[in-house]
């Protein structure tokens, strides 16, 4: 989310008028924690300038404050005014999507940010995973997921995050199908053996879910706290021999 103190801090730009009075309106409420307010009078401010700076602040004010239709306008506005900070704009752009639900219109801004000469960036997916799980709720970005998951089909990274998400959202065999996918592209993947074990528990085939967390313990045989879940697992099982080696 956007940061409150970022989002209330004053703006440079010229001070006449109504425009002075929406400024320190807005700030004064800020300052007060009125967030509700000082987004009315900056989005306002936005309106009667053609300083970008306004049109930014009032974007970042309004998504704190959740006014994610007036955040829109704001970003247009600010798109109006500032073509060239065209990268900002999208990523600010696609937090009031996803609040809005707004599916198709979030892929949109989110596919080419994905990308970095034509190729999935493994960096970005992760940074995809951290604004899904703070910006958007379980089922649009299981959605979102979806839709980028077609665009791009056979990405390992993009392929798991779908599968946490579709396992949240018990289409259990639809991320079964997913992790197998995987796993045949890249079968050295720890986390698509842990995620399949989850399945498999959850469809209560507890042999098989043992067996794909042996899989990922082997590959990441340094993560203790992954060789003493598997442990327990196993004592679980009464299988002692096996659970005394781990």
């Amino acid at each position: 989310r956007v940061d409150a103190q970022a989002a209330a801090g004053p703006a440079q730009q010229e001070l006449n008028g109504d425009l002075l009075y929406q400024l320190l309106a807005g700030e004064f409420a800020g300052s007060r924690g009125d967030m509700d307010t000082a987004a009315q009078f900056y989005v306002e401010a936005a309106g009667n300038t053609d300083d970008p700076k306004v049109a930014a602040r009032a974007a970042h004010i309004a998504l704190f404050a959740e006014h994610y239709e007036e955040a829109l306008d704001a970003i247009d506005r600010w798109q109006d005014l500032s073509p060239d900070a065209s990268d900002e704009i999208a990523r600010v752009r696609v937090l009031a999507m996803l609040h809005l639900g707004e599916v198709d219109a979030a892929v949109e801004q989110l596919a080419p940010m994905l990308l970095q000469e034509g190729k999935l960036n493994d960096t970005a997916i992760s940074a995809l995973s951290h604004i899904l799980q703070k910006e958007a709720d379980p089922e649009v970005a299981v959605s979102v997921l979806r839709k980028l998951d077609a665009m791009y089909p056979q990405r390992p990274r993009l392929m798991l995050l779908r599968a946490r998400y579709e396992v949240n959202a018990s289409q259990l065999d639809v991320a079964q199908g997913l992790v197998d996918g995987v796993i045949a592209i890249q079968p050295e993947t720890s986390d698509a053996w842990l995620i399949k074990a989850q399945i498999l528990a959850a469809q209560q085939n507890e042999d098989a879910a043992i067996e794909a967390v042996s899989k990922a313990v082997g590959l990441r045989s340094d993560d203790d706290q992954l060789r003493l879940q598997y442990a327990r697992m196993l004592v679980q099982r009464k299988d002692y021999t096996h659970a005394w080696q781990q």
